[in-house]
């Protein structure tokens, strides 16, 4: 029930601690490797390296209590299409991350060029949660990511492949994100199909 926000305490002793009441939180994000595009609710190819951002509020403030000089920790729950928890992913110089012991020492901790080329195709979730045996029982989870991997080739789907005069043609490109595709419509031929 205490107000938000920083307070000074002073011990018998004259010793002044900073003492910081909030809410504790988890937010996140998924991008592409190296950037800030965001692919949350968004669909990729197999192959392409991505970034998972936790952002714990507390982060870089809340030590394990329990061990002292201990960060508090928070993890990764990484689910792969079938609903299976992913517990460690590679980065792309084949070096292994655990997703399940990461250190809440900042406020923005990035896991990064997390290598996707063995993934399975279809709809992955990403949770992040504190671990509440060093975050001194805080228990709180952030929502969750779910974004797409697909095949990694080149496709192009026609909803009719003929059309007339007059008639749209819609397609559907399933390519590399933030690739620039052209498009020509050759050997047309006046009063053919």
């Amino acid at each position: 029930t205490a107000k938000l926000g920083p307070y000074n305490k002073t011990s018998r002793e004259g010793t002044i601690a900073d003492i910081i009441v909030d809410e504790p939180k988890i937010t996140g994000n998924v991008y592409l490797a190296g950037t800030f595009d965001s692919i949350v609710a968004k669909c990729i190819p197999v192959g392409t390296a991505i970034k998972i951002r936790a952002m714990p509020n507390f982060g870089g403030i809340m030590n394990d209590s329990a061990h002292p000089g201990n960060w508090s920790k928070i993890k990764i729950k990484l689910f792969d299409p079938d609903g299976v928890q992913v517990i460690t992913v590679k980065d792309t110089t084949g070096a292994a991350i655990d997703l399940t012991d990461i250190d809440a020492n900042a406020t923005e901790i990035d896991i990064d060029n997390i290598d996707t080329k063995e993934w399975d195709t279809g709809t992955w979730k990403v949770k992040i949660v504190s671990d509440k045996a060093t975050c001194n029982e805080v228990d709180v989870s952030s929502p969750e990511y779910e974004f797409t991997l697909r095949s990694s080739e080149l496709s192009i789907d026609a909803v009719k492949e003929v059309v007339y005069k007059g008639e749209d043609i819609i397609l559907t490109v399933t390519g590399y994100p933030n690739y620039y595709y052209y498009f020509a419509v050759e050997n047309v031929t006046a009063g053919e199909e």
